[in-house]
């Protein structure tokens, strides 16, 4: 495991400092292009990025050794394999999206991920449900329990489409 990078204020802007280090590895006019750059090299060292405010003391960590045993939920355990998705931002957005992630002592890419996969979950969540009023329900019921009903052109419809795209 590597040293431990700090992201710390430096004359009006920010700076990358290996722990130990008396030198700045790198300095960056925001917090967020430290932070990401502090990311970086922790990754690659396997190592942690401590998060220091503008008052020094740490407000955030962020660890990046490779634990052969992520805990359960973590992304990487679920898909079993990474892909790229490559977006294009207004400047101002990124801006946004930087900011945020900091405060969470985040990457971009692991903010933007994170809240990309809970909406989307939300999203399935959402409409993999349907929630019928009372009286719809009540005729739900009566349509099951009436066994000389006939589907309707629509139901027969979709019931087709559903096993063309079964195969």
């Amino acid at each position: 495991m590597g040293k431990n990078q700090h992201v710390v204020p430096h004359e009006g802007g920010w700076a990358v400092r290996g722990e130990g280090n008396s030198r700045a590895t790198s300095i960056h006019p925001t917090q967020a292009e430290a932070i990401q750059a502090a990311t970086e090299i922790a990754v690659n060292q396997q190592s942690e990025v401590l998060i220091h405010g503008r008052d020094g003391r740490i407000r955030g960590r962020n660890g990046h050794s490779h634990d052969p045993s992520p805990p359960k939920g973590d992304l990487a355990s679920e898909t079993g394999s990474e892909k790229t998705l490559d977006l294009r931002l207004p400047s101002t957005l990124k801006e946004v999206l930087e900011q945020a992630a900091a405060h969470l002592g985040q990457s971009v890419d692991e903010f933007a991920v994170g809240v990309l996969a809970r909406t989307a979950r939300e999203i399935i969540e959402l409409h993999g449900e349907t929630v019928l009023t009372g009286r719809d329900w009540e005729r739900f019921l009566a349509l099951l329990d009436d066994l000389d009903a006939e589907p309707s052109p629509a139901l027969k419809a979709a019931a087709a489409r559903y096993a063309q795209h079964l195969g």
